[in-house]
């Protein structure tokens, strides 16, 4: 071992002095180059006579395409006595098509290579499928069925009704789960089309039935509340050949307009206070929710009037002290 390091020493001393060639003037930051130009991919518009928009975005460089059909079909438009439906409406879709069953659905997606997925937000459903494009036709076919021919069979309401429940039960265990849930009442108010939560609560999910999927269905599911993007390896007249050939059946209706949300009420307040969890997480995130008459005046507590029922509520959410909160 001695020997070792005088050896390494002796290199040490043998080898010459590294210098750098320029100094770096520190006191002004760096010139910057400017920024690239950003091209964004033409966006192709046509629409079918039924009143289906589709848009394309042509990428020929991998053989793949995207396929993602919007609705005007979500969760703002649940009925006051069943929060819950259209997010349920949307999962119900995969649960049998045409002449295929449930698990008929999922091993034809399997086959495929093609992933497919329906579900729905506050401002719409959607359903989707990513495929090679060589299987395009096929995966078409599939997602044409999910949309346009649901079975809503009772046994598979009746499951996926269990299955709801006992994820509601679960969600109460999980504190992000909770909050995602209290966030949107306080905020809007529980009459607010944004203000119930979107999978529902126990007694809304226990009177879900094959009539109530079903109508709410034939309302909103319309292809003039409806628009189909494909984004890939396909042009525009490919893609509304092969759109046309399986959407183009699907019947227009009156899909009626959008909840108006009701006046705030002019006497509540919500409080929000922002804290810090810590510098390295600048995210915000519900701490906790607590009932409160008053905010005190302090730094960081934002309020804003929304129309509530009962107490004022303050929110509570963490930011670093040093990072500003997220707008």
């Amino acid at each position: 071992m001695t020997a070792r390091l005088a050896a390494c020493a002796l290199m040490l001393t043998a080898s010459p002095a590294f210098r750098l060639s320029a100094q770096v003037d520190r006191r002004k930051p760096p010139a910057l180059p400017p920024p690239p130009t950003l091209r964004l991919p033409a966006v192709q518009t046509t629409m079918l006579p039924n009143g289906l928009t589709l848009a394309v975005v042509e990428m020929h460089k991998v053989p793949v395409v995207d396929v993602q059909l919007l609705v005007d079909a979500g969760a703002a438009r649940d009925p006051s006595n069943a929060p819950g439906l259209a997010t349920f409406t949307a999962t119900m879709l995969q649960q049998g098509a045409g002449a295929r069953s449930a698990l008929d659905v999922a091993d034809e997606a399997a086959f495929l290579g093609a992933p497919l997925g329906t579900t729905a937000s506050f401002d719409g459903a959607n359903a989707s499928i990513h495929v090679p494009k060589r299987r395009l036709e096929a995966a078409l076919d599939l997602l044409a069925d999910v949309v346009l021919r649901p079975a809503f069979a009772d046994s598979e309401i009746a499951r996926q009704r269990e299955l709801r429940a006992a994820q509601l039960v679960q969600q109460r265990d999980e504190p992000v789960a909770v909050a995602n849930v209290a966030f949107p009442a306080i905020v809007y108010g529980r009459e607010h089309p944004y203000g119930h939560p979107l999978n529902g609560t126990d007694s809304a999910v226990a009177r879900l039935t094959r009539e109530g999927v079903a109508e709410f269905y034939r309302t909103y599911y319309r292809p003039n509340g409806a628009r189909l993007l494909i984004v890939g390896d396909v042009t525009l007249a490919e893609a509304r050949r092969l759109v046309a050939a399986r959407f183009g059946g699907w019947e227009r209706g009156d899909v009626p307009a959008f909840p108006s949300p009701p006046a705030p009420h002019p006497g509540r307040r919500l409080h929000l206070a922002l804290e810090s969890e810590s510098a390295r997480d600048p995210w915000l995130y519900v701490r906790r929710l607590l009932p409160v008459r008053a905010a005190p005046a302090q730094r960081g507590v934002c309020g804003a009037r929304v129309g509530r029922d009962g107490q004022d509520r303050q929110l509570a959410h963490r930011v670093p002290e040093r990072a500003a909160p997220d707008p």
